[in-house]
């Protein structure tokens, strides 16, 4: 899962990803990975069991979640690379700040957390950027997939 969660940054080929259908080289843009994201949402409900490559997908997948609400990854940003790495740097200072006082719940099951997850970008696209909404969405998108995402035990 850890590995997943970073590799997107390290592997240079994961910036094409959507480059023909979508916006060239914005492959980490939710515009470029959404369907990525949806395929792999299908296929992980669907098993029963899982092995570390399906833990890997699932940290990939929440890479992918996190750069979809945060604002430099998506369509409207407008700003240089050096400022999107630097929103990023601020982000993750905030991001660890703000868990620092809070505990995160548990969600219950959801079969449909590709079509929960598409509404709430949607609604994020309508709202101000700013870190503090980037958090607040990530930490409910990642709750949503930790939620529709989960080996069937029985």
């Amino acid at each position: 899962y850890l590995f997943g969660s970073f590799e997107p940054d390290c592997n240079p080929f994961s910036y094409l990803k959507g480059s023909v259908r979508a916006t060239r080289f914005g492959g980490h843009n939710y515009s470029n990975s959404q369907r990525f994201i949806e395929r792999k949402i299908r296929k992980l409900q669907n098993r029963k069991k899982w092995n570390i490559w399906h833990y890997y997908t699932l940290g990939k997948m929440t890479h992918y979640l996190a750069d979809a609400f945060t604002f430099p990854h998506n369509t409207h940003y407008t700003d240089t690379m050096l400022a999107h790495h630097q929103y990023e740097t601020d982000l993750r200072t905030y991001l660890a700040e703000y868990l620092e006082n809070r505990s995160l719940r548990r969600k219950a099951f959801r079969a449909d957390v590709a079509d929960d997850l598409k509404e709430l970008h949607d609604f994020y696209m309508q709202s101000v950027a700013d870190q503090g909404m980037d958090v607040q969405y990530i930490l409910e998108a990642v709750a949503l997939l930790m939620a529709g995402c989960r080996p069937k035990w029985n």
